[in-house]
This record gives C-alpha cells, sequence and structure tokens, in this order.
C-alpha cells in the first residue's frame, strides 16, 4: 500500500518557489522599464478612409507683392489650410503668405529647402510650362537687371494643383494729352512693366513682340506703385504700365477714380497672334509632347470692376496654383478639396472682392482639366497634375481627366 502523505510534506515546496519566479520575474520587468522605458503604446488602427497627419508644421504660400488682389486670397487660403491640416492631426500648423518678385520667383521657391514639401506657389500656368522647359526666366543663366545677380535654371518636378482665377492684362496710360490712345501707340514707347521674375514681364514680353515686331522694347523693372509714379511725369517718365493680375486690383482703381490713368482695349487679334508666337515655339520644344490648344484666351475688364464707362477687351491667361512632385500629400489633398468645395470656393472669392465681386467664382476645376475644347488643359499637361490632387478630382469627384495629365 502506497504512502499517502499530508499536503504539508508534499506541496509546500512548489508554492515557495511559484512565488519566488513570480518575485523574480517583477524585478526584472522593473529593471527593464528602468533600462528601456515603458512599452510604447499600440499604433491606433485606421480605416483607410481616416486622413493621415500631414508632415508640415509650417506652410509656406509665395505670392508676389502686396498690391497683388491674390495677397487676400492668399490670407483666406492660410486660414483654410490651417484648419484641413488640424483637422488631419497636425498639432497648430502655421500657414504663412510670402511676399515675393514675382510669378516666376514664386516656383523658384519651391526648390528652397522646406519649401519642396510644405509650400505652394500661385503663378501663371503658362509660366509654370517655360520653367519646366527651361525658357525665358528659367533659361540658365542670369537674369538680368536683378542685383544681387540671381541665377536661372529650369525646375524640375514641378506639379499643378488646379487652376484659380484668370488674370488678366491690364495696360493703364496717363489720362492726358499726348498720352497713348490706342495699343498700336505703345510700340518704342516706355513702358513699367513689374519685375524681371515677374509673371506680368513674361506675358508682356510675348504680347509686345506680337504688337510691335520691328520695334525694341524699352522697359522699367518696377512695382506697380512705382509705375504711376512715374507715368506721364518725373525725370525718367514712362507712356504706360501693363499689369498681368487679377482684376480689379486696387492701386489700379484709385489711380483711375483719380482720373490720373484710363485703361486701354486690346483687339482679340493680338492674343490670336500671341497663342500662334506659343504654337511655334512649344510645338518644337515640347516635340511630341506638344498639344495644339490655345492658352492665352479672351479676358474682359468689366466696367464694375474699376467704374469705367464700359467694358475693356483684353488677354486672359489662368492662374493656379502649383506645387514639388515631393509636396506632402495630405496639404495637396486638402488644397485640391478647397478648389473643389462651394463654401470655401466661396469664402476665396469674397475675400478677393467681397460679396458684390464682378468675378463671382473661381475657376471651373473640372472644365479646365477636362474639357479639351476649354482650350488650358494642356497646361496640366506639361505640367502634370500632383497625384494627390489627381486622386480627390478623379475619385473622390469623378471628373474626367485627360490621359496627358496622369503622369
Amino acid at each position: 500500500m502506497a504512502d499517502e502523505k499530508s499536503p504539508g510534506e508534499f506541496g509546500q515546496k512548489p508554492r515557495i518557489v511559484v512565488a519566488i519566479v513570480v518575485m523574480v520575474a517583477f524585478v526584472l520587468a522593473l529593471l527593464l522599464v528602468e533600462i528601456h522605458g515603458p512599452a510604447p503604446a499600440p499604433t491606433p488602427v485606421r480605416s483607410e478612409r481616416q486622413v493621415q497627419g500631414s508632415g508640415c508644421t509650417t506652410v509656406q504660400i509665395f505670392i508676389g507683392n502686396r498690391q497683388s488682389p491674390y495677397w487676400r486670397f492668399a490670407g483666406e487660403l492660410a486660414t483654410q489650410i490651417k484648419a484641413a491640416l488640424r483637422a488631419g492631426g497636425a498639432p497648430q500648423p502655421q500657414v504663412l503668405p510670402q511676399v515675393t518678385a514675382g510669378g516666376a520667383d514664386n516656383l523658384y521657391r519651391l526648390e528652397e529647402n522646406e519649401a519642396g514639401r510644405c509650400g505652394v506657389a500661385i503663378a501663371k500656368l503658362n509660366v509654370a510650362v517655360d520653367a519646366t522647359y527651361g525658357v525665358y526666366q528659367f533659361l540658365p543663366g542670369e537674369t538680368p537687371g536683378v542685383r544681387p545677380p540671381q541665377k536661372q535654371n529650369p525646375i524640375r518636378g514641378l506639379r499643378t494643383v488646379g487652376p484659380v482665377f484668370d488674370d488678366l492684362l491690364q495696360i493703364a496710360v496717363a489720362d492726358q494729352p499726348g498720352a497713348p490712345r490706342t495699343v498700336e501707340e505703345l510700340c518704342g514707347r516706355p513702358l513699367s512693366v513689374g519685375f524681371p521674375l515677374s509673371g506680368s514681364r513674361q506675358v508682356t514680353e510675348v504680347f509686345y513682340r506680337k504688337l510691335c515686331p520691328n520695334t525694341p522694347l524699352r522697359v522699367k523693372e518696377e512695382s506697380l506703385k512705382e509705375g504711376f509714379a512715374h507715368l506721364g511725369s518725373g525725370r525718367e517718365p514712362v507712356d504706360a504700365i501693363l499689369w498681368v493680375n487679377a482684376a480689379p486690383t486696387d492701386e489700379i482703381a484709385q489711380q483711375l477714380q483719380n482720373h490720373k490713368a484710363r485703361l486701354l482695349d486690346i483687339p482679340q487679334k493680338y492674343i490670336e497672334k500671341m497663342n500662334e508666337n506659343w504654337r511655334v515655339f512649344y510645338q518644337e520644344k515640347a516635340g511630341e509632347e506638344y498639344i495644339d490648344q490655345k492658352i492665352f484666351r479672351e479676358g474682359v475688364i468689366f466696367r464694375d470692376d474699376y467704374l469705367t464707362s464700359g467694358n475693356y477687351e483684353t488677354v486672359a491667361v489662368p492662374a493656379g496654383l502649383v506645387v514639388r512632385d515631393s509636396a506632402d500629400t495630405v496639404l495637396v489633398t486638402a488644397l485640391a478639396r478647397i478648389l473643389t468645395g462651394s463654401q470655401s470656393r466661396q469664402a476665396l472669392t469674397e475675400a478677393m472682392w467681397g460679396r458684390a465681386g464682378v468675378h463671382s467664382k473661381l475657376a471651373n476645376v473640372a472644365t479646365d482639366i477636362g474639357d479639351r475644347q476649354y482650350g488650358i488643359s494642356s497646361l496640366f499637361c506639361y505640367v502634370p497634375l500632383h497625384p494627390a490632387a489627381e486622386t480627390v478630382y478623379r475619385d473622390e469627384l469623378g471628373y474626367g481627366l485627360p490621359d496627358c495629365a496622369k503622369r
């Protein structure tokens, strides 16, 4: 018969051993916490529909000078970007509008360190094409008339987010005897045309070349305010100011209301000549990527813009938001949604012109990008859409996109 032992004789040692093991494990755990710190919290699982947080703590919006109506636009855009990034989890992001020397300079700023990831430029979209192909203000060399010297170069990896407004060529002359009465009378006269790295300077060059093909261009490269100070008077007077921007512009409105200046009509035949200039140049430059479309189109300066007696015919060129291909995808997604949301679009429009503005809305993104009959979708082929913007337009909104815009 087997011996039967009491629990005290048979089970006491295992309990002691278990207690010792637990104590040792506890001590080791404390040591590990002391050495390595507490274990990280498990990463929360996000659904595919949730928005990941932006990596941008500071976003820069490159605008141009403070006389541009886009300064007010950029202020409202900054407010909306900040709200979108906060909603995506970014803690207290800064969004800073930046004064620059103009549209071409805006694009050059995107080459600066963090600006390639967290910067957006407002620029004429034809100027962005020039930047991509290394033309005019982006031709390798130095920018004439800039001190200290400014090196020029093509900008690789530019991507479009979308169009905003049409910029209009506005020609102001002195309201006095002897001043030019038609654009043809501008040939050979001294003109104020904006800074060397402005979009106004670029469009002016093309316009004058078609207006006065056999006459050298005489220019003063200066701000709009300086141009009006020199208009028809002073030691170095100019006979006209050429300004390519959104209308109305406050400085022009003030000068017109004071009867110190008036506007000139631009006959539509010069728009055709400017488009012909684009065709001849880029058909060779772009090669197989060339698309035969009008880049410059008919524009109108409405009588209500400047309280004039009638409307003025002019040249229009689309302006838009441009980033680098390295741009933060959450930022670009936010920008694309801002350009297409009804409330955000209305707020941007009112920031520029108020509730009673003649220009009642932003550019039609769906039409501009997808309708090749409209005349500017080829600009989204030369400077393709950023993939994040393309996703918003195609997948969220169902816009039709030309194949060339998907690179």
